[in-house]
């Protein structure tokens, strides 16, 4: 019989130990959406500004009301918004450089939020230290939309192209290859496109806490 109580009494006190657990343990963390889709964790990315580039002629900063922070960079069109203009003379020597950091070695993807006046237009190439010009096209006119370095081989057309990069120090060239584009933001991401895929303006990432001294 008495062990039937203090069986009794063992089963109530775990109970109420397992009821306490349940009342005061903390719920858990719950992901929140971006632009409608639900992510578990914001991707890490390196975003630079095209306005802050050192500019040669024929580049020049532009004012955009929506360009990240109402500036971009352009190499503007002779005859303006015309749909068919002659090439500047002189565009094929212009260049803008931004300089930046990696914090590791590895594979990096590029990202170009980019506007193009017309099929004349919308085009132009990059180059990251003492590497080969890329060529960037889009065929979308006339809207600010991001465009990214990809394959054109049969074999893997569409798919992004890795840029291996060590840590540190780099310097980034875009040149003309036609006149009448826009270039707003910049961003470079470890991410693959199936992870991540910028679609908006972009906020640079937080810097990082400071570690705790000891």
């Amino acid at each position: 019989m008495k062990r039937i109580a203090i069986a009794a009494v063992v089963a109530a006190l775990a109970a109420g130990v397992f009821l306490v657990e349940r009342l005061t343990r903390k719920p858990a963390t719950i992901p929140t959406p971006s632009d409608g889709a639900l992510v578990l964790s914001e991707p890490d990315y390196i975003l630079l500004e095209a306005e802050g580039a050192a500019l040669t002629p024929l580049f020049r900063a532009a004012d955009d009301a929506e360009a990240s922070v109402g500036k971009a960079i352009e190499i503007p069109a002779k005859h303006g918004d015309a749909p068919v203009h002659e090439h500047l003379p002189g565009a094929d020597k212009s260049e803008a450089t931004l300089s930046f950091s990696v914090p590791e070695a590895g594979d990096y993807f590029i990202w170009f939020r980019f506007w193009a006046c017309c099929a004349c237009g919308d085009s132009f190439a990059f180059r990251i230290d003492e590497g080969q010009p890329a060529e960037i096209s889009s065929s979308n006119h006339r809207l600010w939309h991001w465009v990214s370095w990809r394959f054109q081989d049969p074999e893997r057309m569409g798919q992004l192209r890795p840029i291996r990069l060590a840590a540190g120090a780099h310097r980034l060239r875009l040149s003309f290859r036609e006149d009448g584009f826009r270039l707003d933001q910049i961003l470079l991401t470890r991410e693959p496109e199936d992870a991540f895929t910028p679609a908006r303006i972009m906020k640079p990432r937080p810097a990082a806490p400071a570690a705790p001294k000891i």
